[in-house]
């Protein structure tokens, strides 16, 4: 192909569109980062041994459905806890909703009665 004055136009007009859908989503990811951190702290129940450790651990899944009962519908896959989360307590959990956006939730682990 031949670069041309109008195909030079066009290739600068995808761009300014990819450029302009980008941004787009950006916004997006930080409108969900910022409602992901004003839930504050989120509290999952689980089965507690002895010790305050738990009968498996917190699993992804169970977060994102955590969410998605607040409203937050996210992918289940970006989201990993440092650590697997294996006792009662607070853990911070990293939510990568985009490469440039990371939210951060906490999560409060409480024992099943």
């Amino acid at each position: 192909m031949l670069a041309s004055a109008g195909k030079l136009r066009e290739v600068e007009h995808l761009k300014r569109q990819i450029a302009e859908q980008i941004a787009r989503e950006l916004a997006g990811h930080r409108g969900l980062k910022d409602r992901i951190e004003k839930l504050g702290e989120v509290e999952v129940r689980a089965k507690v041994g002895e010790e305050g450790r738990l009968f498996g651990s917190v699993t992804v899944a169970q977060i994102a459905e955590l969410l998605a009962g607040r409203g937050i519908e996210v992918d289940r896959r970006p989201h990993r806890p440092a650590r697997a989360i294996k006792t009662a307590g607070d853990h911070p959990v990293t939510v990568k909703l985009h490469r440039e956006v990371n939210a951060t939730l906490r999560l409060k682990v409480v024992p099943e009665e």
